[in-house]
């Protein structure tokens, strides 16, 4: 019986929240009536409108009735209606949310300047309306007020400081868009998929782009950014196919977002006026054409995959400040050629810089602690690599395909190599340890190559030492000498070469005097 009584309260249940889920049709204010074509409302000495009832395309709204000032128009007014052209008077102040929403016939939209706020949704997917002119006096655009409609132009007044989220998305006929002056930062998803806006200049008094502000605007090929920026977030850019240069005015601070300008395929240069910023992963990522990042002060940080396939990317300026480098944040940049980490720079993470075919040099801080595996693979043309003490450790492959190198020197603080850090390093004929050996089982290294390391050093053994030929050194401070094949001649031969000109200088001043005399 109690398991029957509970099963039938589990179907009401279920009923009355399904009821729940059912649009439920707006109740009509006790004070409502109908004035002609409108059923109004009078709040507070004014009127609502709060639906339009007539069957005209062409409609004026009345600035009274009944003997009251007309002062909003109400939620869903108008929704789904076949109206063509709406006249509003003067004096009205609020379009709330809806109010317009579906009216896929309206061509038009002339808001007065009494006009403080457009409410969310107001003129969705008015997909014939082309034109609106909006007036000093807005203060308020909400949450896709004009989201997929059929705007062609738009032109922002200056009096407007609160603009929400997706304003204009997926407004596929939009063009050119003027932004005010007052705004202070671009929201999410303002323009995204507006695939025929073809330029865009942000006000001074904008300071940060949200994200996907610009996602998908295909046909965007500029973008001025005409103050300081302190945040590019997320995905802001992402897809601008045809965008060629961004070019912010002022300064830049804070962080660029992960994926903000992936896929810009076109984009050859990004600069800022001053500042340092950081990148969060993604953030230039498969940037084709992405020749140079000018910033004055420098790049601060670098995310994952940060550079991705910035094919062209030819220089980079790595700033004091930066901790680390993500994983495969250059991958590919096929045409960098020269990298200097700054002091402070702890790790360098796995495939960092790999396929850098053009790379040619590299130095490395004592601050660095370890080196991610793969780091420097496929760099073809690699020849010098400067590392200074205080790197702990390097993983395996972190050199592997380096055909150019030649010789390397490895700090005394090494204590952990990786398994084929110099596997495909063909051109390698030495590698000098300045430390102990460090723990490793395969170099990798052709057979040719000799290991140097220095007397007093513990873990080489003699003659080889894992496969390779080693030769001892004296230590320095010792008269030590560089390894064979360094083209600069040995100290004491360069001492000597220099004694011997002295001396044959004096001779030859000597000799001149004595004829004199």
């Amino acid at each position: 019986m109690r398991l029957k009584h509970a099963r039938n309260l589990t179907l009401a249940l279920s009923f009355v929240l399904l009821l729940s889920l059912l649009p439920a049709e707006p109740a009509l204010a006790s004070n409502s009536q109908v004035v002609g074509d409108f059923l109004v409302e009078e709040k507070d000495g004014v009127i609502v409108i709060l639906e339009y009832q007539g069957t005209d395309d062409v409609v004026t709204v009345p600035a009274e009735l009944l003997s009251l000032p007309v002062k909003v128009i109400g939620s869903g007014s108008f929704q789904d209606s076949s109206v063509v052209s709406v006249t509003l008077p003067e004096g009205l102040e609020t379009i709330e949310d809806w109010a317009f929403a579906g009216c896929s016939e309206l061509t038009g939209m002339d808001v007065p300047s009494s006009v403080t706020l457009i409410d969310w949704y107001a003129f969705l997917e008015c997909s014939k309306l082309a034109t609106v002119t909006l007036r000093e006096g807005l203060v308020t655009i909400g949450m896709s007020a004009f989201e997929d409609s059929g705007l062609t132009t738009v032109s922002i007044p200056n009096s407007v400081t609160d603009m929400e989220r997706t304003v204009f998305q997926y407004c596929g006929e939009l063009v050119s868009a003027t932004l005010p002056t007052g705004l202070t930062q671009i929201p999410t998803s303002t323009f995204e998929d507006c695939v025929k806006l073809a330029s865009i200049e942000i006000p001074v008094s904008v300071t940060a782009i949200d994200a996907g502000a610009f996602r998908g605007c295909t046909a965007l090929e500029e973008v001025s950014i005409l103050g300081s920026m302190s945040r590019i977030d997320q995905y802001a850019f992402q897809g601008c196919t045809a965008l060629e240069e961004v070019s912010i005015l002022g300064s830049i601070s804070g962080t660029i977002y992960k994926h903000a300008f992936e896929g810009c395929s076109s984009l050859t240069s990004f600069n800022a006026g001053g500042g340092s910023v950081s990148l969060d992963e993604n953030a230039f990522k498969n940037c084709a054409q992405l020749q140079s990042v000018d910033v004055p002060g420098g790049i601060v940080g670098v995310g994952k995959q940060a550079f991705y396939g910035c094919n062209l990317l030819e220089s980079v300026h790595l700033s004091t400040g930066l901790t680390g480098i993500g994983m495969e944040a250059f991958f590919r940049c096929y045409a960098l050629e020269e990298v200097i980490v700054p002091e402070g720079t702890l790790t360098i993470g796995g495939s960092a810089f790999a396929y850098c075919s053009g790379l040619e040099s590299v130095e490395l801080p004592g601050s660095m602690t370890t080196l991610g595996n793969s780091a420097f693979y496929g760099c073809s043309l690699l020849t010098s690599v400067e590392i200074r003490e205080g790197l702990e450790g390097i993983a395996g492959s972190a050199f592997d395909g380096c055909s150019s190198l030649e010789t390397i020197e490895l700090p005394r603080s090494l204590s952990d190599l990786g398994n084929g850090v110099f596997v495909d390093c063909d051109s390698l004929v030495s590698i000098l340890f300045k430390g102990d050996a460090p723990s490793v089982s395969m170099l990798g290294a052709p057979p040719e190559t000799i290991v140097y390391f220095y007397d007093g050093a513990s873990g080489f053994t003699e003659p080889t030492w894992k496969g390779y030929q080693t030769q001892r050194l004296a230590a320095p401070g010792d008269g030590a000498g560089d390894p064979p094949g360094d083209d600069q001649p040995e100290g004491d031969s360069l001492l000597g070469i220099i004694g011997l000109v002295a001396v044959l200088a004096l001779a030859g001043a000597a000799y001149m005097f004595m004829r004199r005399g």
